[in-house]
């Protein structure tokens, strides 16, 4: 099995351009083997091999002291693809300062936040799950294939409800597939800087080049989905319920107005840039809020162009109209209200 290990290992480093010859690689990789194998009887990429199991505690790596995660990760940064077999991991997934990393999901879920932060190249295949929150700052090049966003207050690593995406300063070339947004938490000190279900934002250095194929919030107690940043595409924007929760102790939008975080909106468009949503879909009749559409701040030479909108239903506290900015860069093509 090792001989199998490290003959793969070292034809995925010549895939990826190695300068050695082979038979150097191999002494490198039968040493890396050594560092970081705690378990033979687990293919090799397999995580259980290096430590991390599913349903049992996250410790430390007995053969470098690092916590077992981390080590991972340097593992991962040395070229190694590593995979997450299906079930429960109960920590968070914190990539940091790391670079040239591939990892693989089969419907994993992580208790804590899935973080990728001043980073860059990072691929995260298959389907993922976090209980807490999927963040990026400060990166670039970021693929993700299925990520969701989860309900679960007694197993998230903090007791909580999920905070949901939030897309931040410095991310520059990112793509996912598909995200679904289960629920976004409200009411009390530790949601301050929760703002809603997908947030892409930043003052000054707001994201760039982010494509999404399809975003699905399915609950958020403060705004469904808030954008701004430069070229982003979405295929299909999803909300089904919003402004459901409460304000208190709600910090103000990145660059904006006191009291305007509070006004919650379906979907609120601001400071964005030569962009576009497809479709979008807006269900009002479970949501609360203010708007169904903020079309605030932008630039007509630059437009957001929204090709289809439907609203769907009635607001249940409020008639959720659509809000049009003297000064909005917002074009929409077809809008359409249904009632169900």
């Amino acid at each position: 099995m090792k001989h199998r290990l490290i003959d793969c290992l070292v034809l995925i480093f010549l895939l990826v351009g190695c300068k050695k010859n082979e038979d150097q690689w191999k002494k490198d990789l039968e040493k890396i083997d050594t560092e970081f194998t705690l378990h033979n009887e687990y293919d090799y990429l397999d995580v259980r091999r290096y430590g991390l199991f599913p349903g049992k505690p996250i410790g430390g790596h007995p053969k470098n002291g690092k916590n077992v995660v981390e080590a991972l990760l340097d593992l991962a940064e040395l070229g190694v693809p590593i995979r997450f077999p299906e079930g429960f991991y109960k920590t968070a997934l914190k990539i940091q300062g790391r670079k040239n990393i591939k990892l693989y999901f089969n419907n994993t879920i992580f208790a804590g936040l899935v973080e990728v932060r001043n980073s860059n190249d990072i691929h995260l295949m298959g389907s993922l799950s976090t209980l807490e929150q999927f963040y990026t700052r400060d990166s670039e090049n970021i693929q993700a294939d299925i990520v969701f966003v989860k309900k679960d207050s007694i197993l998230s690593i903090n007791n909580r409800r999920p905070y949901g995406c939030s897309i931040h300063s410095g991310t520059k070339n990112l793509t996912i597939k598909k995200l679904v947004v289960e629920d976004v938490g409200s009411g009390t000190f530790d949601y301050k800087f929760v703002k809603g279900g997908l947030i892409i934002h930043g003052h000054n250095n707001e994201p760039e080049e982010i494509n999404i194929d399809s975003v699905i919030i399915k609950s958020s107690d403060r705004h469904g989905a808030y954008i701004s940043g430069e070229n982003i595409e979405i295929d299909f924007l999803s909300i089904e319920k919003f402004g459901v929760g409460s304000g208190l102790e709600m910090a103000p939008m990145e660059g904006g107005i006191l009291g305007d975080q509070l006004a919650f909106s379906g979907l609120w468009i601001k400071n964005c840039f030569n962009s576009s949503i497809k479709r979008t879909e807006i269900k009002l009749m479970e949501s609360g809020g203010v708007h169904s559409l903020n079309m605030d701040y932008g630039e007509t030479f630059r437009p957001v162009v929204l090709d289809t909108v439907l609203l769907i239903g009635k607001g249940k506290g409020s008639p959720l109209n659509e809000k049009y900015s003297p000064r909005t860069g917002v074009k929409i093509n077809f809008l359409k209200h249904l009632n169900e």
